[in-house]
């Protein structure tokens, strides 16, 4: 399912599916209810829902029930507090645990203003700091602090 949501689009098919959670009944069952996880690649994380016309996100359509299928955007902390009371602790220390020291290189492609690269490549002109390390720094400086436990 594919929505747009405050000019954001949100995609079930390209983004990474973290867990489903359902009530146990079948597909086709009236009562049928879910919910999915899923993970951005831009970090943003959103609540993909579904049921039939009795589950839990049924609306009444004139006299009947109707099942429908909802997008939901979440913050970190809503996804977090939604996460940890349903899915196993292994996948929840994947997506939720504080991040580790891992000195391992990871290649990733950013973009910047223009006079955000200048001011970069000036300071790595007058410090002689790598760009990534500068980068590294000022993320683990001033960015951590909005991480949990770090």
């Amino acid at each position: 399912m594919k929505k747009y949501i405050q000019g954001r689009k949100f995609d079930t098919s390209t983004a990474k599916q973290v867990w489903t959670k359902n009530n146990g009944f079948g597909v086709n069952a009236l009562n049928y209810t879910e919910e999915t996880l899923y993970l951005k690649k831009s970090g943003v994380y959103f609540l993909y829902q579904k049921s039939g016309p009795l589950g839990d996100f049924a609306i009444k359509k004139g006299q009947e029930n109707v099942g429908r299928e909802l997008i939901t955007p979440l913050t970190y902390k809503e996804a977090l507090k939604w996460a940890s009371n349903k899915i196993p602790s292994e996948i929840f220390s994947k997506y939720f645990d504080k991040p580790t020291e891992d000195q391992t290189r990871v290649i990733r492609s950013y973009s910047f203003s223009k006079q955000a690269v200048a001011i970069l490549k000036r300071a790595n002109q007058v410090t002689g700091i790598d760009q990534s390390e500068l980068l590294e720094k000022l993320i683990i400086d001033n960015l951590a602090k909005y991480v949990k436990n770090v």
